[in-house]
């Protein structure tokens, strides 16, 4: 326990299992730590003031409501994923510096892989086919869809990316992963005629309106989703939607990820 750290507050919103896991690496650390639902209305502006606040990836309540019961100390932080330009603006006028968690790129690079991990774990659990020998297409290019590739080509499957970028495209074959180019229709067809084991979609658009019959899909993307669900249903695949699988996958292991990042950036804070 750092004793320099026991003036510090740091409010954490509560979200999924990563964010408790947080608190404890933190109150672990020395930090007056507190652990807040949303809607919570046990702090109020008139408390001590606040070092730092935490927002989960998905916050159940607005972040410009939720700040306002929290009295910002000087040079105070708040941690959040992605915060619209609008929310950012309310934080930056509410006395806050905003920290944007998604534009860490060592954290998304790491949380990508835990999101394959996750991605692995679920194919082994919903399937009854071995990894190695498995047949899987890859959607996506960015750090996600290359950490799912990584990890299933380690284990002996046979993984094929398919997307647009070029240069993406030439890295995966260097890497011994096939590939295809998605606007190439017909190399795509027939990849997926030759038989695929898996669908994995990284891409939040539509990336397959020909569903291969009886596929297992796991769309990794966020909301518009790469499979809809009518199409998957019309091909008789089965779809598994499964955002956020670090929180889910890996909670103590993604809140360790975080913690690093919270203590790097309140090292220039301490009292």
């Amino acid at each position: 326990m750092n004793g320099s750290n026991k003036t510090v507050k740091i409010a954490v919103i509560d979200g999924d299992a990563r964010q408790r896991y947080l608190a404890s690496l933190l109150d672990a650390d020395g930090y007056d730590v507190g652990t807040f639902c949303p809607g919570d209305t046990s702090v109020s502006v008139s408390d001590a003031p606040y070092r730092a606040v935490i927002f989960p990836v998905k916050p159940k309540e607005s972040i410009k409501d939720q700040i306002k019961r929290f009295r910002p100390d000087s040079g105070a932080v708040l941690f959040s994923w992605s915060p619209s330009c609008d929310t950012a603006a309310e934080i930056a006028s509410s006395g806050w510096e905003s920290f944007d968690f998604a534009a860490d790129e060592a954290l998304t690079v790491k949380n990508a892989y835990l999101t394959a991990e996750g991605a692995l774990s679920l194919y082994m659990d919903e399937t009854n086919i071995a990894v190695r020998g498995s047949r899987i297409i890859v959607f996506g290019s960015g750090r996600v869809a290359k950490c799912v590739c990584r990890v299933f080509s380690a284990l002996g499957a046979d993984v094929t990316m398919a997307a647009r970028s070029k240069g993406e495209l030439s890295w995966a074959e260097i890497s011994g992963i096939h590939t295809v180019d998605i606007k190439d229709g017909g190399a795509l067809e027939a990849v997926l005629l030759r038989g695929v084991d898996a669908v994995i979609n990284t891409i939040p658009a539509r990336v397959l309106p020909d569903m291969p019959k009886g596929v297992f899909i796991i769309d990794l993307a966020s909301a518009p989703y790469g499979i809809g669900e009518y199409e998957a249903d019309a091909a008789g695949a089965r779809l598994l939607r499964a955002g956020g699988l670090p929180g889910k996958y890996a909670p103590e292991s993604a809140a360790a990820l975080l913690a690093d990042v919270v203590r790097r950036r309140m090292e220039g804070y301490r009292k």
